[in-house]
């Protein structure tokens, strides 16, 4: 099938084939002179995320290693992800987005794409970094997968640690 044609932007298999997308950007802990940056601008640039996505997972820990031209160090900073999914079914989206044909779809991955970049050069400017990692990985499918019933505010106690999860050793 031609998902290039008008008459097949509709689709479901010319959907598919343009997919859905996750966005990632890859944000130092510390800045250059090796002092802590703050959670509260951490949090920020999540939540500038979430107004593109609508939500976003931080992953606290990675390495970002780089050797700088015509050197042969290697260095290591410690870094956190931040990660968004553009999820065309997805329940929370406003608006919907989940009739968008094979075009709308590659035209909002796009736009995505643009908006994500545009936030990693505004973070490098703000944390003096020469550079912010942004990756965007096509994925064949994201879903948010929603229950039937409302959420829980406390689970029961069987279910509860003593520590939050990655607080601590």
């Amino acid at each position: 099938m031609n998902c290039n044609l008008k008459s097949n932007f509709g689709k479901p298999t010319c959907k598919r084939n343009v997919g859905e997308g996750e966005f990632r950007i890859v944000v130092p802990k510390n800045d250059n002179s090796g002092k802590p940056i703050s959670t509260k601008i951490i949090k920020d640039y999540g939540r500038r995320m979430n107004k593109i996505f609508g939500g976003s997972t931080i992953y606290p820990s990675t390495k970002g290693c780089y050797s700088p031209p015509g050197s042969s160090e290697f260095y290591c900073e410690n870094s956190l992800i931040i990660s968004s999914i553009r999820d065309f079914q997805s329940p929370y989206t406003k608006p919907s987005k989940k009739d968008y044909n094979s075009k709308q779809r590659i035209n909002q991955l796009n736009e995505d794409e643009m908006k994500v970049k545009a936030l990693g050069r505004k973070m490098a400017k703000e944390l003096g970094q020469d550079s912010i990692l942004v990756e965007y990985l096509p994925v064949v499918d994201a879903s948010m997968v929603k229950k039937k019933k409302s959420w829980k505010a406390s689970l029961p106690s069987s279910k509860l640690g003593d520590q939050e999860i990655f607080s601590g050793g």
